[in-house]
């Protein structure tokens, strides 16, 4: 277990990759949904376009390449690559 990552915002929800090296975050505003990657100690957050900005649920490939986001009000499934 590493040191907690201090993304400089509130998060409601996050799904990390089984790899450790990536997460989808929600923004406890619900205004985006991020990608977080972690890379030889360097932290980049960048915003996910066309997603739900809260999945109902996540779920990563076991590689971690590729999620997939279920958004239940509108029933749609939306891959992350």
């Amino acid at each position: 277990l590493g040191p907690p990552l201090d993304l400089g915002m509130a998060i409601s929800q996050a799904a990390v990759s089984p790899l450790g090296n990536s997460a989808l975050v929600a923004t406890a505003e619900g205004s985006e949904l991020l990608h977080v990657h972690l890379q030889r100690g360097e932290l980049s957050v960048t915003p996910v376009a066309d997603a739900p900005a809260r999945p109902d649920l996540t779920a990563y490939s076991p590689a971690g390449s590729e999620a997939v986001l279920y958004d239940r009000t509108n029933r749609l499934l939306h891959v992350f690559r």
